[in-house]
């Protein structure tokens, strides 16, 4: 009667917490979408604010040109027509209005992106705090699951099973969040900047700004180099192609010298 009571204790238990993991992964997902739609919005922002920093700096150089032609034909009055002062006056009025329009824009654009950013680092913590909870209560749930199905073997036995079970589940889930965090803050991100790159080369060719577009593409070859240089190293650490040829026997060796020489740390491998 115990063991069934507590059968039907830990398979409530199951349903509980198999209930709350879908409500935050729903939370966890939604956010994720929030997180790509405030992303996509601050990757607008951020062009128009460039465009606007581009025309705000276009309009101060002309709204200088026409103020310093007002203040030459105020000066000679005796030799420009009153028509020719009123326009000089309009023309220096006018742009002075549009520039101070403009300035304002950018600092209402700049503003915007400082919001979204903030906005983006909030997402990204409850993102990140919910997949780890979700991560966590997968860990209890295989937990409790394994203890249904051991409930009738020896004590002594059932607990060394869920130690080294626990253990699993533990470096399982920790690998696939590691391999997750590797990918997002390493090709994922950088493809990311090679897009903002991108964009900014189109940018340079409709200014016909050859010589900066020339470097800025030197630039992005590097970057995609690079990425390339990454996502080969993350296929290699997932599963390495001399595993496949050497064997585990040949292979851990080769592991602990390359691991040696890229961290400068000995090992010492030891069998039996």
């Amino acid at each position: 009667m115990e063991i069934e009571a507590l059968d039907r204790v830990v398979k409530e238990t199951l349903a509980a917490i198999e209930s709350g993991q879908e409500a935050i992964y729903n939370i966890a997902e939604n956010t994720r979408n929030e997180y790509e739609r405030v992303q996509q919005d601050l990757m607008a922002t951020q062009r128009e604010t460039l465009d606007t920093i581009q025309q705000v700096d276009n309009l101060s150089r002309l709204e200088k040109d026409a103020r310093l032609h007002l203040m030459v034909v105020s000066r000679d009055f005796n030799t420009y027509s009153e028509e020719q002062v009123k326009e000089a006056y309009e023309r220096a009025m006018e742009l002075q209005a549009s520039l101070l329009l403009l300035q304002e824009q950018e600092k209402n654009l700049r503003r915007r992106r400082d919001e979204l950013e903030r906005s983006l680092r909030r997402l990204s913590q409850v993102v990140d705090q919910a997949e780890t909870l979700v991560t966590k209560l997968s860990v209890v749930l295989q937990f409790l699951e394994g203890t249904i199905n051991q409930i009738n073997s020896k004590i002594g036995d059932i607990q060394k099973q869920q130690k080294l079970g626990l253990k699993i589940i533990l470096a399982q889930e920790e690998e696939r969040r590691r391999i997750a965090r590797d990918i997002h803050d390493g090709p994922a991100q950088e493809l990311a900047n090679i897009v903002l790159r991108a964009e900014y080369c189109e940018q340079l060719i409709l200014h016909d700004d050859v010589s900066q577009l020339c470097a800025e593409l030197g630039k992005l070859k590097e970057m995609v180099r690079n990425t390339l240089k990454d996502i080969r190293k993350t296929i290699f650490d997932l599963r390495p192609m001399s595993l496949d040829d050497l064997g585990l026997a040949g292979e851990v060796p080769r592991f602990i010298q390359d691991f040696q020489e890229r961290y400068n740390i000995p090992c010492l491998l030891y069998t039996s």
